[in-house]
């Protein structure tokens, strides 16, 4: 990664396909465009990519209510709370090989 000065359509048009721009923490960067890997996928990072690939889907799935509280609670911390749960899920399924349950609905009512 890079950093890099003045980001413009003509710099990031002139460079599709070979340099990647984006910006990290507000600050424009760039790095070599992503190369697809020409050995086969193993198994292991077949199972990982559908892992990640259902972490996403139940989280789209995931009800509102609950959404909404994970990065509410989660302010204050260094990593941000979408990698914390990303993280959380792909560990829970690496150890037991299965989908972790997801709280469908939390219903919040005065003590």
């Amino acid at each position: 990664m890079a950093k890099v000065q003045h980001l413009s359509a003509e710099v990031i048009a002139g460079f599709h396909g070979v340099i990647d721009f984006y910006y990290w923490r507000g600050q424009p960067v760039c790095r070599a465009w992503p190369k697809v890997a020409k050995q086969p996928n193993s198994p292991t990072q077949l199972a990982s990519r559908e892992a990640f690939r259902a972490c996403r889907a139940d989280l789209r799935d995931m009800e509102e209510s609950v959404r909404v509280l994970w990065p509410r609670d989660f302010f204050g911390h260094r990593q941000a709370w979408l990698d914390y749960y990303t993280g959380m899920y792909l560990r829970f399924v690496k150890l037991h090989g299965v989908r972790p349950p997801v709280v469908q609905r939390i219903v919040i009512t005065a003590l």
